[in-house]
């Protein structure tokens, strides 16, 4: 998958199509521009950290001492 390296490079990049459209720069030089807009990202999510994923009651404080709960 492929992600803009910034907005600035989002944003011009609809300036460059536009340019490409219109023969103002060669197809090279629009390959040269989306190699250095874009980033590879993998398809897959980044995994948790391992508190995110620890159940509440788990992490829960015992309360006060010398209090009960009722």
């Amino acid at each position: 998958m492929k992600e803009y390296r910034s907005g600035i490079y989002e944003a011009l990049h609809e300036d460059f199509k536009g340019f490409l459209a219109h023969g103002m720069i060669t197809p090279e030089r629009m390959a040269e521009f989306e190699r250095d807009a874009f980033k590879e990202v993998p398809d897959t999510p980044a995994p948790q950290a391992r508190a995110a994923r620890t159940p509440a009651m788990a992490t829960a404080s015992p309360g006060q001492p010398g209090r009960s709960v009722k």
